[in-house]
């Protein structure tokens, strides 16, 4: 006889908790939680915290918490993603921890396959999946293309220094969450996070199954380029400090700042184009050489601002779709 969910775990915890902070989500949320609900695996539990969102999103979030005893909602005032997290992991029981945004979706196999991931390579602290990009315009592409994608692989602290390339949609254990201390309100709390956790000696391994979809929305952070470029910086300075680091992963740390600082001066250019500001464009791409470690991209780049800052321009926003 099998025993319902729902009695089950009034008797233990669940394998695995996800956590979506909600804010004014409710053009997506309903999406997002029916991916969680059309898992092939149900050993799980959904906290949503609504984080003093203005629209539909806590009425559609208690809306699915009616029918399904797994997902719980927590309300709270506005205090930003890295707040709403933190509560919503303190609300949960798993001893594994899954962040999902309101607006991504899982595949229905996520939960069993990474699941399997885990019993195939035991001892790691960190589970993470390849995902897809979903367009506005439906279309779907590699969130992150590239070769080496299709295997398994870890993330070194080097590697994350200067990109970030743990997804936020990663499995990790609860301890992992308990050492870092939480999410840190920085603007870009997911890499800060993930860069914390491995500086603190966390193991990650990534599965190279598409996984998951980041939907790309219009006015996402992904638009907000210098600011994004200088919450980077500032992390980068906050992990310098660590006294995890090792001395190469410091020196480490040190080129990656100086790339860093040269960032903010491309951003700042790229942003003054997407808002149709053009004079002195060609000067200042110059002058963020430095911010382009490849030199055939830099190279392109320079052809089209010397032809047309305009041409540049539309060029970027296309690439930001």
């Amino acid at each position: 006889m099998n025993t319902p969910l729902d009695m089950r775990f009034a008797d233990a915890a669940p394998a695995v908790s996800i956590v979506t902070a909600a804010y004014n989500a409710s053009a997506t949320l309903a999406e997002t939680v029916e991916s969680v609900l059309a898992q092939t695996d149900g050993d799980w539990e959904f906290v949503i915290v609504d984080d003093g969102s203005t629209d539909a999103t806590l009425a559609i979030a208690e809306r699915f918490a009616s029918t399904d005893t797994r997902v719980r909602v927590i309300s709270q005032a506005n205090a930003g993603t890295a707040a709403a997290r933190n509560a919503g992991v303190r609300a949960s029981h798993a001893p594994w921890l899954v962040m999902l945004d309101s607006d991504d979706l899982l595949a229905p196999e996520f939960i069993s396959r990474m699941s399997a991931f885990r019993v195939e390579h035991p001892g790691f602290d960190i589970y993470s999946a390849n995902g897809e990009l979903l367009l506005p315009n439906g279309r779907r592409m590699p969130l992150v293309p590239g070769a080496g994608q299709d295997r398994v692989h870890s993330v070194a602290v080097s590697e994350q220094l200067w990109e970030s390339l743990v997804p936020g949609t990663s499995v990790a254990r609860r301890e992992v969450f308990e050492r870092c201390g939480g999410y840190r309100a920085v603007y870009s709390e997911d890499y800060d996070f993930w860069l914390r956790a491995l500086i603190l000696g966390a193991r990650q391994i990534q599965n190279p199954e598409r996984l998951w979809l980041y939907r790309r929305q219009a006015g996402s952070k992904t638009r907000a380029l210098v600011r994004e470029a200088e919450s980077i910086l500032a992390i980068l300075n906050d992990a310098r400090e660590m006294p995890e680091l090792t001395d190469e992963e410091r020196a480490e740390c040190d080129r990656s700042i100086a790339f860093a600082h040269a960032r903010v001066n491309r951003r700042e250019l790229e942003e003054a184009l997407l808002d149709g500001k053009y004079a002195g464009a060609r000067g200042a791409y110059v002058r963020a050489r430095g911010a382009f470690p490849d030199r055939r991209k830099y190279s392109v780049g320079l052809a089209l601002m010397m032809l047309s800052p305009r041409l540049y321009a539309r060029v970027k926003a296309r690439r930001m779709v």
